[in-house]
């Protein structure tokens, strides 16, 4: 009180011990989604915690709140979204950062890289100091693009740089036991990050994830996007259950389902289904916020160009 303002949070109405893993929720059995809490957890949960917050605050303090305001990032960025574009005139302001409005597409982004790795049908998965050397080189050739030498990449449409090039090259991994050159695996794990998810045929599927994501050290969501654990030189994915939970349960719907065994176009069938099935019930990527603007609320939103899941999740 003496601060003058009051906050609350919300679960979504699924609570959990892991917030990376749907795990605990996902199912009412296998083959059978729980589509009462995905909708709670999409927006029911959403819209209720704000009103009881809301009716709370005026029961303790017999006064409504003068503004309310949302704030968040990712998941709660798309939650922003979320009540600009259903629930307009719930809050006076929304700052949504790195708003995940666009949410299937981007799990199955996240997934991408190891689906061209366990393709590759072939052990030794690449040492993380190679996918720091092909990004350092990546940041080399095309920091100045913006006429800026800052040891960053803020222009990158311009950019582009084949990793297969870089093939051979040196690499300095003797104080983490790797390799002493860049290999080919880690050129087309590499290049499946710059390029982002394809179809067999080569077209694109969705976005990349940007040429600043360095796959082997920068921490996304507990986990890198190619993650690994390296033991005496000898690496080993490890695939974030952030996003292959989303295949497993929501499309797959099979808490066994074994997503290294996946061919290419069972994993586009995949992605494409995720978009069919869910997008009405958790995009929020709904271009028109005319609602809000006629509730004279204001939304302020940015994205950064670094992390590897949130360069995938803006795009519409």
């Amino acid at each position: 009180m003496t601060e003058g303002y009051a906050s609350a949070t919300v679960d979504g109405g699924v609570e959990v011990e892991s917030v990376y893993s749907a795990a605990e929720w996902a199912l009412t059995s296998p083959g059978n989604v729980d589509y009462n809490a995905f909708q709670n957890f999409a927006f029911n949960g959403l819209i209720d915690g704000a009103l009881i917050a809301k009716s709370i605050i005026k029961a303790f303090y017999h006064s409504s709140p003068m503004y309310s305001y949302w704030s968040g990032c990712s998941q709660g960025g798309r939650q922003g979204y979320l009540f600009a574009q259903r629930f307009p005139d719930v809050f006076d302001g929304i700052a949504a950062a790195a708003p995940a409005i666009n949410w299937s597409p981007f799990f199955f982004a996240g997934t991408y890289p190891h689906q061209v790795f366990y393709e590759l049908n072939t052990t030794g998965f690449p040492h993380p100091c190679e996918f720091e050397a092909l990004t350092k080189a990546a940041i080399a050739a095309c920091d100045g693009l913006d006429g800026l030498v800052d040891g960053l990449v803020s222009d990158p449409d311009k950019c582009y740089v084949n990793p297969r090039t870089l093939v051979g090259s040196a690499v300095n991994c003797s104080a983490t036991g790797g390799p002493s050159m860049i290999s080919a695996n880690a050129a087309i794990i590499m290049e499946a990050v710059w390029e982002g998810p394809r179809r067999q045929n080569g077209s694109s599927l969705w976005y990349p994830a940007g040429y600043e994501v360095n796959g082997g050290t920068l921490a996304a969501a507990g986990t890198a996007i190619i993650g690994s654990t390296c033991n005496n030189g000898t690496c080993t994915p490890q695939r974030p259950t952030l996003f292959t939970d989303w295949i497993k349960y929501f499309v797959e719907k099979n808490p066994d389902y074994n997503l290294n065994n996946m061919t290419r176009a069972e994993w586009v069938d995949d992605f494409v289904a995720g978009e069919r099935e869910y997008k009405s019930i958790i995009n929020t990527d709904f271009p028109d916020l005319s609602g809000l603007r006629r509730s004279g609320g204001k939304l302020l939103t940015w994205h950064g160009l670094v992390s590897p899941v949130q360069t995938s999740e803006l795009y519409t």
